[in-house]
């Protein structure tokens, strides 16, 4: 009742507005007649237009806002789709089935209402199941009865549901192998110039990872999301996400990494160079005998290191070619902290000389 006579009045209205709306163009027009007399006869006659298009525009803005509210008074049907989210499951038990992500719900109502739905939208539908329910039974449905009182608690009491797609959700559930697996970082880390990144630090270093017994066989490792960091100057703190796989749950989804960043420092030591491969009755001699090496490394490693934790060596030629007098040997850093990248061998190859010694008789 209160919507027809609210329509009613708005229509009764109108003519009343219109009536006073022209009374207001006269008053302004007869205004007009007596300042014009004062002023220049020949004056452009655009301020009169302008305001009798003012007075149009008025009118055709009524005519608008009469148009929509008698409009949203009537009754229509329209579509929505709401929502729906699952409770997450233990990791240990898998769920396959009818698991849409959204209801596609057809509405009727009167236009006022099916707005107010447009504009503010719905809250999802939560499908629950407790970890007592899974593992009593197997399997879990919702039918159409079940949905439609869910979407009711959100709805006006004037609203009826006249469809709802799907109809039904059917959830079954199964057990999932488990196993860990280690993570491969999937990027790079680029230290400015003069600084030193050590090896990024995660934590964890291993995840879990749920599925099929056959799936499972396939996978040795996960990969975090593809990341670059260039030119850092200091520590980086960060969290990087794991890389999903199809079928697959993995717990935890994502990882913290630590990278410490330190200033380089300089350091040079002198080494003998020793030999290695020298066949039994014969003397490699290297030309120098010693080289020198300079290290690059953090600052807090500077006091940590020593000749005895270096060692440089040549290998004995492998192939007759390589016995030629005009050929040099590559100097090999062969021990070393596991810490240390950076050196550089001076001088890198050696001349040398193969002997023939004498082996002692028995």
């Amino acid at each position: 009742m209160s919507d027809g006579s609210f329509a009613f009045d708005s229509f009764f209205v109108l003519p009343h507005l219109i009536v006073i709306i022209s009374g207001m163009k006269l008053k302004l027009l007869n205004t007009d007649r007596k300042n014009r007399k004062s002023i220049d006869k020949t004056a452009p006659q655009r301020s009169r237009r302008g305001r009798n298009l003012l007075v149009f525009l008025a009118f055709v803005l009524l005519s608008a806002i009469f148009w929509l509210l008698q409009s949203l008074q009537q009754v229509y049907t329209s579509t929505y789709s709401i929502p729906v989210v699952y409770s997450e499951l233990p990791p240990e038990i898998g769920a396959t089935g009818k698991l849409p992500d959204r209801l596609d719900v057809v509405l009727k109502d009167k236009g006022m209402n099916l707005l107010a739905y447009s504009i503010d939208g719905f809250s999802p539908v939560t499908v629950t199941a407790t970890e007592q329910e899974i593992r009593r039974k197997k399997d879990m449905s919702m039918r159409k009865k079940e949905l439609t009182e869910l979407i009711q608690k959100q709805l006006l009491s004037t609203t009826t549901i006249l469809s709802i797609s799907p109809e039904e959700i059917q959830v079954t559930f199964y057990p999932r192998k488990k196993k860990t697996v280690p993570i491969i970082l999937n990027g790079t880390v680029t230290p400015k110039n003069g600084f030193y990144a050590f090896d990024p630090e995660l934590s964890p270093e291993v995840v879990t990872v749920y599925g099929s017994e056959e799936v499972l066989s396939g996978i040795t490792s996960v990969e975090t999301e593809a990341f670059s960091l260039d030119r850092l100057d200091s520590d980086f703190s960060g969290e990087m996400a794991i890389n999903p796989i199809e079928k697959v749950l993995i717990r935890p989804t994502s990882v913290k990494m630590k990278i410490r960043v330190e200033q380089l420092t300089e350091q040079t030591f002198e080494l003998p160079i020793i030999t290695k491969n020298v066949p039994e009755g014969y003397l490699l001699r290297p030309l120098p005998g010693k080289v020198s090496i300079q290290l690059t490394m953090p600052t807090s490693h500077y006091k940590e290191i020593s000749e005895a934790d270096l060692q440089v060596a040549v290998f004995h030629p492998s192939t007759p070619d390589s016995l030629k007098s005009d050929i040099s040997l590559p100097v090999q850093l062969i021990m070393k902290p596991e810490w240390l990248k950076l050196y550089k061998i001076s001088p890198a190859h050696v001349q040398f000389i193969i002997e023939r010694v004498q082996l002692n008789q028995p």
